[in-house]
């Protein structure tokens, strides 16, 4: 069977389980039903392993859960995945990635009675980080399916990309120049972490950040603490719109 086929197959299975016939509904609002990735964010060393999760939230009960998630390859690889969860235990795609082209997708379902209400993990994704950078990881053209006999979706409001900086922390070990009364710098206490003052913090300023950490330019020692550490790059986190 063709996978167009075997997907039509598993949504009409799952839209007709409760009342055996199809019929076409208006989408309805979303009633605190999303999906989503966590953690949100992280810094972490070269060659580091680490696990995002897919999540699964609803007040209504839902049997039908589809997405694709899309990471840079170039700085982190997926290097396994978990999906055999409470929720979902029908797949009509199975999780499949790619590194090569940095996508992962999923199309799967309940069948337990009622559908699935509540909140759980749908995917754990294992990650590995392969070069210095920062990265999002984006959920898109998510769709989730009421339990409702008709397959009615659901309209669900865009996650929040989690980002990651991915640091060498041998070479930010750098050691601090001597201080003299030629490369004195005054800085306000308050540093702004908008480095390149275009008004609003974003990752350009991370991208600047890591060459000020390299340098040592205390114009990224936002604790003011007199060295520009991994302090001063979780205050710019905290930061980024």
């Amino acid at each position: 069977m063709s996978n167009i086929s075997l997907f039509t197959f598993f949504m009409f299975i799952l839209a007709t389980a409760s009342t055996g016939g199809l019929l076409f509904a208006t989408l309805p609002s979303a009633d605190h039903t999303t999906m989503y990735m966590e953690p949100s964010k992280g810094v972490l060393p070269l060659g580091e392993l680490f696990t995002l999760n897919v999540i699964v939230e609803s007040i209504t009960p839902v049997n039908v859960f589809q997405s694709n998630i899309t990471f840079d390859h170039a700085v982190i690889e997926i290097t396994s995945i978990e999906y055999n969860t409470s929720i979902a235990n029908l797949w009509a795609e199975e999780p499949w990635y790619s590194n090569g082209d940095g996508t992962l997708n999923f199309t799967g379902g309940t069948t337990q009675k009622g559908g699935f209400s509540g909140k759980g993990t749908l995917l754990t994704i294992h990650f590995k980080t392969n070069a210095v950078g920062s990265t999002n990881i984006t959920l898109g053209d998510s769709s989730i399916l009421q339990h409702d006999g008709y397959g009615t979706p659901i309209a669900l409001s865009d996650p929040i990309d989690p980002i990651f900086t991915i640091i060498d922390p041998e070479s930010s070990q750098v050691t601090r120049p001597k201080v003299t009364a030629s490369n004195v710098q005054v800085l306000n206490k308050n540093t702004s972490t908008d480095l390149n003052q275009d008004g609003v913090s974003t990752l350009t300023d991370i991208s600047m950040y890591m060459r000020f950490l390299a340098t040592q330019n205390i114009r990224a020692d936002f604790n003011g603490d007199g060295v520009v550490s991994m302090k001063d790059l979780s205050i710019l986190l905290d930061s980024v719109k």
